[in-house]
């Protein structure tokens, strides 16, 4: 049985590239944090790079605590993407 419902697995499922009826890899996404399954089923949305503003409006606007350790894997990955950002900057300029 799927750790997430019908609809949030026919999301991850797409997200992959998928048809959404296709289990193949059903363990892969069962066994993503639920901070990830939430970032992909968004980005299946199209709502591309919110999903930690939704999780902290969430927080303070119904008082649902959502898993910290999500919120700060979430919080280093949007750090260490900025940095590489910057890094690339920085060399595309170095090379002019």
């Amino acid at each position: 049985m799927p750790k997430y419902s019908r609809t949030i697995m026919e999301s991850c499922r797409q997200r992959l590239g998928l048809d959404k009826e296709d289990t193949s890899c059903d363990l892969d996404i069962a066994g993503w944090s639920n901070g990830r399954v939430f970032r992909e089923c968004l980005e299946w949305e199209g709502i591309i790079g919110y999903d930690l503003s939704i999780r902290i409006w969430i927080e303070e606007i119904y008082g649902v605590e959502l898993n910290e350790e999500d919120l700060m894997d979430r919080m280093k990955e949007l750090i260490c993407d900025k940095a590489d950002q910057i890094a690339m900057k920085g060399n595309t300029a170095q090379n002019r």
